[in-house]
C-alpha cells in the first residue's frame, strides 16, 4: 500500500518537493545509468534500510491510521462505540473481552473530563 501511495504521489517526496508520478520514468532512466552503489545512510550493518523523514513517517502513519479507523468504525459515525472497541480488542488479542472490561477501558480512555 505504501509503495503505491508513493508512486501515485499521495505520500509527499521529501527529496523532490514538486514530485509528480509522471516523473518516475525519467528518474528510473537516470538511476539506471548511474553506477549501482548504496549511500552510506542506507547501510546499517549487513541489512539495507532507508531512513524515513518525519514527513514520510507522518504520512505513512496517518494513512495506516485512516485504514485502521475504517475497519474499526463499522457504523461510520466517527466515534468509537463500546462494541467497536470490543471487536478491536478481540482482533488484537484473540480473546473476547467481557463487556464490563470494555466499559472500564472506554472510561479510562475518555479520561476524567468525559464524566463531567
Amino acid at each position: 500500500d505504501w509503495f503505491m501511495d508513493v508512486i501515485s504521489g499521495e505520500v509527499p517526496n521529501s527529496q523532490i518537493p514538486n514530485f509528480k508520478p509522471e516523473m518516475l520514468f525519467d528518474l528510473w532512466r537516470e538511476k539506471a545509468a548511474e553506477p549501482a552503489q548504496l549511500p552510506s545512510m542506507l547501510r546499517q550493518g549487513s541489512a539495507v534500510t532507508r531512513l524515513l523523514s518525519q514527513a514520510e513517517e507522518r504520512a505513512i502513519l496517518l494513512q495506516k491510521l485512516e485504514e485502521a479507523w475504517e475497519y474499526i468504525d463499522v457504523n461510520h459515525d466517527g466515534v468509537m462505540q463500546a462494541d467497536e472497541l470490543q471487536q478491536l480488542l478481540a482482533h488484537c488479542s484473540s480473546i473476547q473481552p467481557q463487556a464490563e472490561i470494555v466499559r472500564e477501558l472506554m472510561d479510562r480512555m475518555a479520561g476524567d473530563g468525559a464524566r463531567e
